[in-house]
């Protein structure tokens, strides 16, 4: 039988030769604000925290629960939803997540039971951790490989506005709405987002191409992403093979296992470095005999330099690996953390935490895209999720290691120092993973080979 098509396209390289598009700039845009609402959702809980334990919802012992039951939310949800979206598609999974994180919000607004109300938190985080993946997975399915990992790090910013979006709201509508009227501003805002996405963006063309999906059903998606070009009679491929495998053993397959444990082991240090200091830097300037009010100013700073540090790398990602960006940083951030330990009567002292929020919080935007940069687009659902979880696993240990070692008798300076620690075991492990990239890349080019619809 005659073939119809006369054209066969590599769906992947031809993304990687064109300019970006305006419907790839909106698809950008669109994630960058579904990345800030889980943030924003992810945070919020911690600022209104005070507020409901105030209104009696629950006891002083519940409140570690309440703010660490989302994280927990977050480790199991990414992976979950990392193969659904490597299974069913980017955009019909991130599409559940959002609705499912933001009505858990809004049916928190009506609960006066306290676990119920800490069950429903548990809830919102795993939606908000299945929507990861496919976001990531979106915007490098979107992006021109030599703008890849620079727009993978700035969408991935979202989530510390909506860090730092949520502060700020408290203090601004908390006294006029109340903490539940922000649960509620929190669970609205992400279904209006996700509403206008669903009609604007279609399913990944690279997806499809794997997944072997109708020719004319990427034809059209093309079409949309670049309306001048004409891809009728073309036949699509991506540029690789289709997986046929169990996709959680092929990440620990011989051909990607080295690269899969340093992805892995980089995120649990870097969030276990980064949610130690976040979390805790109050409580240490507390201790130094600063005010409740000065210690929350002068820990807020290490926030505004995790943000700069983030926009920073950004940039520097243009130019250089994200891998070596993250290493160079986090090399700085070793010095940074030896001060903050050893300078706290020091006048310098607000600017040495703005520095650690700069090296050490910064490079977290790095960090987020290796995965997603690393693994072929059968893979990189599942393979952004398992990141994720492990970076999430280091945020829970972060947070709770440092509350034991204190009660233990350490002092914050002494457990802080073990972080500086960690920190060159990343640089190590981050120079390790470059050459791993390199080679890997390398074994693509020579392993290329179209498969078409």
């Amino acid at each position: 039988m005659q073939n119809p098509y006369t054209k066969s396209i590599n769906v992947s390289q031809y993304i990687d030769d064109q300019p970006v598009g305006r419907l790839q700039r909106i698809v950008f845009a669109l994630c960058f604000l579904l990345i800030a609402l889980e943030g924003f959702d992810t945070a919020i809980i911690s600022f209104i925290a005070p507020q409901i334990l105030r209104d009696g919802l629950i006891a002083q012992h519940d409140v570690a629960l309440l703010i660490g039951i989302g994280m927990i939310g977050l480790l199991v949800g990414a992976p979950v939803g990392g193969v659904l979206a490597d299974r069913l598609g980017r955009k019909k999974v991130l599409a559940f997540a959002v609705c499912w994180f933001g009505l858990c919000c809004i049916v928190s607004t009506l609960i006066n039971q306290p676990g119920l109300f800490i069950f429903l938190r548990l809830l919102a985080g795993l939606g908000i951790g299945a929507a990861m993946p496919p976001v990531a997975n979106m915007v490098a399915e979107h992006c021109p490989a030599r703008y890849r990992t620079s727009m993978l790090a700035l969408v991935f910013c979202g989530f510390l506005f909506g860090a730092m979006a949520a502060g700020l709201s408290t203090g601004a509508l908390s006294a006029h709405i109340g903490w539940r009227g922000l649960l509620l501003v929190g669970g609205i805002a992400p279904l209006a987002v996700i509403l206008l996405f669903v009609l604007v963006v279609d399913e990944s063309a690279m997806f499809m191409a794997v997944a072997g999906k109708g020719c004319e059903k990427i034809a059209a998606v093309m079409q949309r992403l670049y309306p001048a070009a004409d891809f009728s009679d073309c036949s699509f491929g991506a540029g690789e093979a289709p997986r046929t495998g169990k996709p959680l053993r092929e990440l620990v397959a011989p051909r990607y296992r080295i690269g899969s444990l340093l992805i892995w082991a980089i995120q649990l240090l870097a969030y276990y470095v980064f949610y130690q200091l976040s979390n805790w830097l109050p409580s240490y300037l507390a201790s130094a005999d600063y005010n409740p009010a000065q210690a929350a100013r002068m820990a807020s700073l290490f926030q505004m330099g995790s943000l700069l540090g983030s926009l920073c790398c950004v940039w520097l990602t243009r130019r250089h690996h994200g891998a070596v960006v993250a290493g160079a940083s986090y090399v700085l951030g070793v010095v940074a953390i030896a001060a903050l330990t050893l300078g706290q009567s020091s006048a310098y002292f607000p600017a040495i935490i703005f520095l650690s929020g700069l090296f050490v919080g910064g490079p977290i935007i790095c960090v987020n895209a290796l995965a997603t940069v690393y693994y072929p687009t059968a893979l990189r659902g599942l393979g952004s999720g398992v990141a994720v979880s492990c970076g999430r696993l280091g945020a829970i240990a972060g947070a709770f290691i440092v509350g034991a070692a204190s009660q233990a008798g350490f002092s914050y300076p002494q457990i802080f120092s073990s972080s500086s620690l960690l920190l060159l075991v990343s640089v190590i492990m981050l120079l390790a993973l470059h050459r791993q990239l390199l080679r890997q890349r390398q074994s693509d080019q020579a392993e290329l080979s179209t498969s078409t619809c």
